[in-house]
């Protein structure tokens, strides 16, 4: 189980749907996405250069193929500096991030595979 942060991680459920249960069965399983001890920082300039500010700290986590998975947590925890990293928009400082066994932490959107940017695009709900 991964460790969160969050004061009301208790209260999400992960029971999934009878006819999700169903189609995992049919896709297979396994693990989709693996995040290991991705870190990303940012280094200040100007006044306060020489200080940095911490977005992710040791992320560590596995999502199952099939399965859903929410990033939650209060304002300024990562979250959006994680799904950057996930879409190739920022580069992490460490740690790994793969996808079907494709680093992503330090891959660039144009020297990623034409098919993984497909899934990506395919799986972004419109707002």
């Amino acid at each position: 189980m991964a460790s969160v942060r969050c004061a009301r991680a208790s209260e999400i459920t992960s029971q999934p749907l009878q006819d999700r249960v169903e189609s995992v069965a049919q896709e297979g399983n396994g693990t989709l996405v693996t995040v290991d001890g991705l870190d990303k920082v940012y280094p200040l300039r100007g006044q306060q250069s020489g200080h940095a500010v911490r977005a992710n700290q040791d992320l560590t986590f596995e999502a199952a193929r099939g399965r859903t998975l929410a990033i939650v947590g209060e304002s300024g925890s990562g979250k959006s500096t994680f799904a950057n990293i996930l879409m190739g928009l920022t580069k992490a400082t460490d740690g790994r991030l793969l996808f079907e066994a494709i680093d992503l932490a330090q891959l660039p959107v144009e020297r990623r595979p034409a098919l993984l940017l497909r899934q990506f695009a395919d799986g972004v709900p419109e707002p």
